[in-house]
């Protein structure tokens, strides 16, 4: 069977109910097996949220293998680099521990979804953006063009939208120094919070 959130969530539920009501020598002595398995299990299923989260939704064409085989390789130093910084032991911290996928994802949305979205994939993008003899700027991987004054992907006959990245490095360089201001106020806000809360 695959990743479900409910089942997901049903683990990790399992697992504060184990350490809250079973002394830790049990787990690790009689209750091995099962607990080590819950543990592996949970583990697998972080790594599947995570996956599902940084790349699930990116219009990519499988037969572009190349593509493909970069593509991955730009994720897989993000995630090095994200090791590297910690990133992985506050989100393990966060599901192991406070039992808190939301958490864990928010952590992932600040830290390395950005770097996805801006540094791995929009030159994948990008060489999928063309203009077009009536000067519109078309995107073939999502079979859309590009309407400038409200900065969203438009279907041909105007009937449905999709927001996506801009069809240029400049403009995809602007968007990613905004969306790095807007996190780092959403993150001083949070820690003016926290302050206040702890004040108060």
């Amino acid at each position: 069977m695959g990743f479900t959130w409910a089942g997901y969530l049903g683990k990790l539920e399992k697992l504060r109910k184990n350490r809250e009501q079973v002394p830790l020598a049990d787990l690790r002595g009689k209750y091995r097996k099962p607990y080590m398995e819950l543990l592996r299990d949970i583990k697998a299923d972080t790594e599947t949220m995570l996956i599902h989260f940084l790349v699930g939704g990116l219009p990519f064409d499988m037969s572009e293998k190349a593509e493909w085989d970069s593509f991955v390789n730009r994720v897989n130093e993000i995630i090095r680099e994200a090791n590297k910084a910690g990133t992985f032991k506050e989100i393990s911290r966060a599901i192991f521990r406070e039992y808190d996928p939301d958490k864990a994802l928010d952590i992932a949305a600040r830290t390395i979804w950005p770097k996805v979205w801006y540094r791995a994939y929009s030159p994948y993008w990008i060489r999928h953006c063309r203009k077009r003899d009536d000067g519109r700027t078309w995107n073939d991987l999502i079979r859309m063009r590009w309407r400038q004054e409200w900065q969203i992907w438009e279907a041909e006959d105007g009937t449905s939208w999709r927001a996506m990245l801009p069809p240029s490095e400049p403009q995809i360089r602007e968007e990613e120094e905004r969306e790095r201001e807007r996190i780092q106020s959403t993150a001083d806000q949070s820690a003016a919070d926290q302050k206040a809360n702890k004040a108060g």
